[in-house]
């Protein structure tokens, strides 16, 4: 396994793009984990589509694992950069524990 400090990252700039998400919708099956990052789309009719998906992310259940404790140890580290927002975000995170409890 290589460790992060160890990567040598290469971007081919011609195929580079950023790309906006407001939403997250995770699928799985007994092999992988599907993460769609969605972006909402405004004024939309009752029956069209009010978000669509700007990538799709595939991993292993052992990398999802990974990302998870490495996204998590990144919302520790920064969580005063914005501390209300965070405090607000994790308020709703927690309601919607409580929900699915």
């Amino acid at each position: 396994m290589v460790k992060e400090n160890d990567l040598r990252i290469a971007f081919e700039m011609d195929n580079f793009r950023s790309n906006f998400s407001d939403l997250v919708q995770v699928e799985t099956s007994p092999e992988h984990v599907y993460i769609n990052f969605l972006e909402r789309l405004p004024l939309s009719g009752e029956n069209e589509p009010n978000a669509k998906v700007v990538s799709r992310i595939v991993v292993s259940w052992p990398h999802f694992i990974r990302i998870v404790k490495l996204l998590n140890n990144v919302l520790m580290d920064n969580k005063n950069l914005a501390q209300d927002t965070f405090m607000s975000l994790m308020k709703e995170v927690e309601g919607s524990n409580n929900v699915h409890s």
